[in-house]
C-alpha cells in the first residue's frame, strides 16, 4: 500500500513538473500562435525614380514636382558653347528647391562669362486631381545670348532670364509611356529692364513616350501679348534617350524666327531618390 502510494505521489510531482511538455498543439489553442522561427525581415529597398519620369520638356516647365526624397541634376550645353548646371531636391511631395549656375562660352575659346546663380523653387499646388495638375515656381527661362527674345532691351541681350510661372496640365499615356501636356505663363523677373507686364509670355508642351528608353517633346514658347512681336515665336523638338534609367540624354532643336536659325541645345541629365 505505501508503494503504491509512493508511485501514485510521484507520478502526480512528475505530471506538474513536465505537463506542458506533453500538451497537444490544438489548431486554434494558445501556443499555436507562437512560431518556431523568428518572422522574416523586411528587405526591401526604398523607392527609387525609374528614369522614365519627367522633370521638364526642353525648356518648358511641367506641372508637377519631383516628390519628397527625390532629385535632379544636369548638365546643358548651349549655343556658342554655353553651359547650364543645375541641382534640384524634392524636399517635401509639394515642394522643390534647387540652383542653377549658367557659364556662357565655357567650352571653346572664347571669354567665359559668370552669370548671377539663380534659386529653383517649384510648388505643386494641385496633383493628379481627375488627372489634373497645378503647379507655380521660379526658374530661368532660357539660355544664350540667342535665346532670350526679348527685343524690349537696347542693350546687349543677357544669357539667362529668371522669372515666375504657372504650369498646368494633365499626364496621359498614347503607345504605352509616361506622357504629359503642360500649359503655362511666364513673368521675368531679372534683368531688371526686362520686368515688364508685355514681356509675359505663353508656353505649351507634349511628349510622346516609349514605355522604356526614348521620348519624344514638342514645346513652342514666346507667345507675346504684343501682336507685333510674332516674329519670336520659338518651337522646338526634344528628343530625349534613357540608355540606363535614371540616366538620360537629350538633344533639342529650336528654330528661331527672328534671324532663320537653327539653335541646337544638348543636355546631360540624371534623377534619382534617396
Amino acid at each position: 500500500m505505501k508503494t503504491l502510494t509512493s508511485f501514485i505521489i510521484f507520478i502526480s510531482l512528475f505530471s506538474i513538473a513536465f505537463g506542458d511538455d506533453f500538451i497537444i498543439d490544438e489548431p486554434g489553442g494558445a501556443s499555436s500562435n507562437v512560431s518556431s522561427s523568428p518572422p522574416p525581415k523586411n528587405t526591401s529597398n526604398p523607392p527609387v525614380v525609374s528614369g522614365n519620369s519627367l522633370f521638364s520638356i526642353g525648356s518648358v516647365p511641367i506641372p508637377t514636382g519631383l516628390g519628397r526624397g527625390n532629385f535632379f541634376g544636369q548638365f546643358l550645353m548651349y549655343d556658342n558653347g554655353g553651359v547650364n548646371a543645375k541641382f534640384v531636391v524634392g524636399v517635401w511631395d509639394a515642394i522643390d528647391i534647387g540652383i542653377s549656375e549658367n557659364l556662357d562660352g565655357l567650352i571653346g575659346s572664347g571669354n567665359v562669362n559668370v552669370n548671377i546663380p539663380g534659386a529653383y523653387l517649384k510648388v505643386t499646388l494641385l496633383k493628379d486631381l481627375d488627372n489634373f495638375n497645378w503647379a507655380i515656381g521660379f526658374d530661368n527661362f532660357i539660355y544664350g545670348s540667342e535665346g532670350t527674345y526679348f527685343p524690349t532691351n537696347t542693350n546687349e541681350a543677357p544669357s539667362t532670364i529668371y522669372g515666375f510661372y504657372t504650369a498646368a496640365g494633365w499626364h496621359y499615356s498614347l503607345i504605352g509611356g509616361n506622357d504629359v501636356l503642360s500649359v503655362g505663363l511666364r513673368f521675368p523677373l531679372l534683368p531688371d529692364e526686362e520686368r515688364n507686364v508685355t514681356n509675359m509670355s505663353i508656353f505649351a508642351g507634349a511628349t510622346i513616350s516609349a514605355p522604356q528608353y526614348i521620348s519624344v517633346g514638342f514645346t513652342i514658347e514666346n507667345f507675346f501679348f504684343d501682336v507685333n512681336r510674332m516674329e519670336y515665336i520659338l518651337p522646338s523638338l526634344i528628343f530625349n534617350f534613357n540608355p540606363t534609367p535614371p540616366f538620360n540624354i537629350s538633344l533639342m532643336l529650336q528654330y528661331d524666327f527672328s534671324v532663320s536659325k537653327l539653335i541646337r541645345i544638348f543636355s546631360l541629365s540624371y534623377e534619382a531618390g534617396f
